[in-house]
């Protein structure tokens, strides 16, 4: 699997880079009052940008519906709404695996 597919980012771009990154999250979290813990919301993060990079070769043509499956697992393991589940994600993708920002024509 090539560097590209591997989205998650929590510990390989330097100790600075990810506390930066962490600490944007955090404050993305906190900011669109998201009811939940910062460490689970961390941990949900790390393993939405790996189910995405698992679910495809190519982040720029994610599928659709594999987005709505990770965003109901999120929902269903933190019992957050839909839309705020859907936020979490969308905040995971900003800041850990912006590469599928193209997927959003971003």
């Amino acid at each position: 699997m090539s560097e590209a597919a591997i989205p998650w980012r929590g510990g390989d771009t330097g100790d600075a880079d990810t506390q930066l990154n962490d600490e944007r999250f955090g404050k993305a979290v906190t900011e669109r009052n998201l009811d939940i813990d910062p460490a689970q919301a961390r941990l949900q993060a790390q393993n939405s940008c790996a189910d995405l990079g698992a679910s495809t070769d190519n982040p720029a043509n994610l599928d659709p519906f594999e987005l709505a499956r990770i965003v109901q697992k999120v929902e269903v393991k933190t019992n957050l709404s839909q839309e705020d589940a859907g936020s979490l994600i969308a905040l995971s993708i900003e800041v850990y695996c912006p590469e599928f920002k193209a997927s959003f024509g971003k």
